[in-house]
């Protein structure tokens, strides 16, 4: 017979959208309070200051601070969905989500203002990235190739799957990913990887795309470089974190303590990590 123990602050956590954390390059993962029952979508942390942030949907917008508490700093009347946000120096973020939705915060993500009349001609857009460095230098994508980025303006680029920063040359771009479906990108200048449905996993070398043995079945749905130059992270369906500690080579499941599907992932290449999903959902102890 299976009996469910609960106490209050598990109680309140499991009932509250997903957010798992890391201090040790992604062997161990304590799930923290985010506050909202909604599903969140995208993880984003600052590199310089180690805030975080994560964007759901109804357009909630959660922060990070040193204190280690989620504040939500949505903004007013905004409610649509979000699916990625980044961070940059000198305080910049950006968010995107459905229908063309654009924000960016210039105070590390204590106020936002909303793009109006941004032209994404009706697509969701997916993904948004810059050089941490340089956060002029965005790229966004969105459904069926859309592609705008600050230096080129808006375009249609088929086969275009996502976007990265700090790929070899140094400055965002948009990516055209290996054949199926693949649902996200990371790049620390090298090497690049790519994940996707059921478990696929491919890394991108001097021969191009190989897949590589992930040892998940899940779809994957985020990938990112937790310590640079050695540990990336993906996350996915069903509560999923596989860890590669050899640069993508070679990769192990890692117990999440969550059966919620993971949506996003993000690191400080220094060995700390969120990671953000769905809610409400919760293990249950034998």
């Amino acid at each position: 017979m299976r009996k469910f123990v609960i106490v209050p602050f598990l109680a309140s956590s499991l009932l509250s959208g997903t957010i798992l954390s890391t201090a040790d390059g992604g062997a161990s993962w304590q799930r923290e309070f985010s506050g909202t029952v909604g599903d969140l979508n995208g993880v984003a942390v600052d590199v310089f200051t180690g805030a975080a942030l994560t964007v759901g949907d109804g357009g909630r917008i959660l922060r990070r601070g040193d204190d280690g508490i989620w504040e939500d700093v949505s903004p007013e009347e905004f409610q649509k969905d979000l699916f990625s946000v980044v961070m940059g120096s000198g305080g910049v973020c950006m968010a995107c989500g459905a229908d063309g939705a654009l924000l960016s915060s210039f105070d590390g993500g204590y106020s936002w203002r909303v793009w109006e009349g941004f032209d994404s001609g009706g697509a969701d857009l997916l993904t948004v990235n810059f050089d941490p460095t340089s956060p002029d230098n965005f790229v966004i994508t969105g459904e069926n190739g859309f592609v705008h980025s600050a230096s080129a303006g808006r375009e249609q680029i088929d086969g275009v799957t996502g976007s990265c920063a700090r790929l070899c040359s140094g400055e965002a771009e948009a990516l055209a990913a290996p054949a199926g479906s693949i649902t996200a990108l990371v790049s620390a200048g090298s090497p690049c990887i790519a994940v996707g449905e059921e478990g696929a996993v491919f890394l991108f070398g001097n021969n191009g795309w190989a897949r590589i043995e992930s040892g998940c079945e899940e779809d994957l749905n985020g990938v990112t470089n937790l310590v640079f130059g050695e540990t990336f992270c993906a996350v996915g369906e069903g509560g999923a974190i596989i860890l590669s500690e050899d640069n993508g080579l070679s990769w192990r499941v890692v117990d999440s303590g969550t059966a919620a599907d993971l949506n996003g992932v993000a690191g400080n290449g220094g060995g700390i990590g969120y990671i953000v999903g769905d809610g409400p959902f919760g293990r249950y102890l034998p």
